[in-house]
């Protein structure tokens, strides 16, 4: 399991990447909610690695979900780095 502390903004721009780029789609379909601790998420590894490979797909770098910036881009950036 991998964690991620997404703010409700990042939280809200991980859904409008998912109805752009199957990398997004993923990973918002498969986050599971932290019940203690607020803004926390937790990603199974197979997700992690299932959005990885759909970042081939989404027209830009490998392990790279397009147009995430700022804080959701390097949560995203940390959580591929993790597991490759």
């Amino acid at each position: 399991m991998y964690q991620l502390d997404l703010t409700p903004g990042e939280l809200d721009g991980l859904e409008w990447l998912a109805e752009r780029y199957d990398s997004a789609l993923v990973l918002s379909e498969g986050l599971l909610v932290d019940g203690e601790t607020p803004d926390r998420y937790w990603v199974p590894e197979h997700v992690a690695w299932d959005a990885l490979e759909a970042t081939r797909g989404d027209g830009g770098a490998y392990g790279v979900v397009p147009c995430a910036g700022g804080g959701l881009a390097t949560q995203l950036d940390r959580l591929f780095d993790s597991i490759v």
